[in-house]
């Protein structure tokens, strides 16, 4: 695992931030001192090549009623670096399945399929941050402990936080001396769930003609639908995984797939060039009917109150709105513009300080993730093909593969899926596509 490869006191990435240079926290940077980033075997350290812990020092002077709402200040070297961790004892995920399938034929060479699967997938990767910062109120303040808490009290100040800010989001983090949005936690702390209802029916005609028609009616819900390498992938609060728990990326409700071939009966009885050149050709195709795939309506400006990177947190239903009427109403091209209703959502409120005023750090929204569908998807494809007897060991076979056969675009969900910006202006998969083969055996 990559992630794994990162082990204090030596963190191997270039940043273009605090520390700078020298330092071991940022070993890969270039310096006049130390033009190939990393002091000469031998020579004796700088100052700045050593980790040094970031302590509380105090807070900055603002015009907010109380020092504690204002910017903290810490000592050290290390506070603005991206911190990334994975639990030391590193529990491998395991996948459980199960089915239940009858088969029945049902005579005149009808065939019929029903049955049941599920998925269970436990301790799956998640990357979230557990250093968010906590909501400091004056019934639930923030205690800070410590060194820091000493510094505060020489300077007359109380080691409770009560207010909210974006200012001192530091300095309510748990860890704190780590900056809250530059925390990752890579950990096997997610589930999943799948379950799908497959109906599958099939018929052979007496003519050369074959079909199979198959419907899968399915669920997919998860914590988590990826095990990126960076960036958050959890939403809302980082320590509840039911927090982040919806529909999974992938999720489709429906999907309907038809495929059929069928040897064409023409020519079948001439005979001499006539059979050879225009009997013997087959065609066959299919046609998938799916639903769209989910997504997350997010608040760009959402949850600075815990000073989590963005976009991590999901936007805020407008009153009278949900899941259910939160998309746009009309045809598939009327709602490219946009795929959601924007007053259906409301920016996230924000915290309330001690005095009863507003606070300039927003909480987290209500919106659950992956809460809308997207555009439902259909395409068809189709080939015909035949095959030239050329002597008894050799042979000449013409293909035309019609990708898209309809032209019919297939829309992708909104690239940016933000309050007020849910606009779709790409599809998936590509337009009408022919293509030739010629193959020869010998």
């Amino acid at each position: 695992m990559d992630n794994l490869a990162i082990v204090p006191p030596t963190f191997p990435f270039l940043v273009g931030f605090f520390p700078g240079p020298n330092s071991l926290t940022n070993l890969f940077a270039h310096s006049a001192a130390f033009p190939n980033g990393i002091p000469p075997l031998g020579a004796a350290p700088t100052q700045t090549y050593v980790p040094t812990a970031a302590i509380l020092q105090g807070f900055a002077s603002c015009s907010f009623p109380t020092p504690q709402a204002c910017s903290p200040s810490f000592s050290g070297n290390v506070n603005s670096l991206i911190q990334l961790t994975v639990p030391l004892h590193w529990v491998a995920g395991t996948t459980q399945q199960w089915n239940l399938t009858i088969q029945r034929e049902l005579g005149r060479d009808w065939f019929m399929e029903l049955g049941y699967v599920g998925t269970k997938g436990t301790r799956l990767r998640s990357t979230f941050d557990p250093d968010q910062a906590t909501l400091a109120t004056p019934q639930n303040p923030v205690t800070i402990t410590g060194a820091g808490c000493a510094n505060l009290q020489a300077q007359g100040l109380s080691c409770q936080i009560v207010d909210s800010t974006v200012e001192n989001a530091s300095a309510r983090a748990p860890y704190l001396g780590i900056a809250p949005p530059d925390f990752e936690d890579f950990a096997p702390n997610s589930d999943s769930h799948y379950s799908a209802l497959q109906a599958t029916l099939a018929h052979h005609f007496s003519k050369g003609l074959y079909f199979q028609s198959a419907y899968t009616y399915s669920k997919s819900i998860d914590d988590v639908s990826t095990a990126s390498v960076a960036f958050l992938t959890r939403v809302n609060n980082q320590t509840d995984a039911r927090a982040s728990r919806g529909l999974s990326d992938f999720d489709r409700r429906h999907r309907f797939v038809t495929s059929a071939v069928y040897q064409l009966p023409f020519f079948s009885s001439a005979s001499g060039f006539t059979k050879s050149a225009l009997g013997g050709w087959e065609a066959s195709g299919v046609m998938i009917l799916q639903s769209g795939a989910p997504f997350t309506i997010f608040d760009p400006a959402g949850g600075t109150a815990y000073s989590l990177a963005s976009p991590s947190t999901t936007a805020t239903f407008s009153s009278g709105f949900g899941c259910a009427n939160a998309p746009s109403t009309g045809s598939i091209r009327s709602r490219l513009a946009n795929w959601v209703n924007p007053l259906a959502y409301e920016s996230n409120p924000h915290a309330t300080l001690s005095d009863g005023s507003m606070s300039d750090a927003t909480v987290y929204g209500n919106t659950p993730r992956n809460c809308i569908i997207g555009p439902p998807q259909k395409n068809v494809d189709l080939t015909l093909d035949k095959t030239f007897k050329l002597g008894e060991r050799q042979n000449l076979r013409f293909r035309t593969d019609f990708f898209n056969l309809f032209n019919h675009p297939s829309f992708a969900n909104p690239a940016a899926t933000s309050v007020g910006l849910a606009q779709i202006t790409s599809t998936v998969g590509t337009p009408r596509l022919i293509q030739f083969s010629l193959k020869y055996s010998f």
